[in-house]
């Protein structure tokens, strides 16, 4: 049995995108040292948590989470 989960690391976080959960409950992000900004998050949640709490613009915020549900490293 293989994964699905994709983790993408940039700019000291990582985002990992987890297609067999639901919508709701797809993204999670963290930092380095290991502390979750935002867990099991629906896109959205996780796109603001990245710009407010993590520093991305939009555009980076963006581009990482759709290369996450890509699945593109």
């Amino acid at each position: 049995m293989t994964s699905n989960i994709v983790r993408i690391v940039w700019g000291g976080y990582s985002v990992t995108y987890d297609p067999s959960l639901s919508p709701m409950l797809r993204f999670t992000v963290r930092g380095w040292s290991g502390r979750i900004v935002c867990l099991r998050a629906p896109y959205g949640e996780a796109h603001r948590a990245l710009v407010r709490e993590c520093g991305f613009t939009k555009a980076e915020a963006s581009r990482l989470l759709d290369q996450a549900s890509r699945g593109r490293s």
